[in-house]
């Protein structure tokens, strides 16, 4: 009779890939996601790592200054601190320059000081860490 053929039709290998790109349209989006919040957990972390070397300054000078300038602390961050969403970009910087997507901004005056994060597209993150409280 006829001979025994072997392979996919077309109607099966268009359904297979309509599936292979239905997987990906759901996929990718909660992969981004994903990354954007790593993303921002870094950025919460660069702002406590900062946070910590302040009040590390604070206590090197006998518990009486914040650091006036982040180019006070910038050379005790540790080295590997990094801008997430920016690679080469500048990790911490004083609160009167531009937001940066994945900076850290920090502000004092005499006796408080604020630190904030600024997630991607330079959004400002929910957190402000101050002396002594998380607001």
């Amino acid at each position: 009779m006829g001979k025994n053929k072997t392979g996919f039709t077309l109607i099966e290998l268009m359904v297979v890939i309509v599936i292979i790109g239905i997987l990906a349209a759901i996929a990718i989006p909660n992969y981004f996601r994903v990354v954007n919040r790593a993303k921002t957990a870094e950025v919460k972390s660069n702002m406590h790592t900062t946070q910590l070397e302040v009040e590390y300054y604070c206590i090197e000078s006998a518990g009486h200054n914040y650091p006036t300038s982040v180019d006070l602390i910038t050379d005790e961050l540790p080295g590997e601190l990094k801008n997430p969403f920016i690679p080469g970009e500048a990790v911490v910087q004083d609160e009167d320059e531009a937001d940066i997507a994945g900076v850290v901004e920090y502000a004092t005056n005499s006796d408080i000081y604020t630190i904030t994060g600024f997630g991607k597209d330079a959004v400002l993150l929910n957190i402000v860490l101050t002396p002594g409280a998380i607001r």
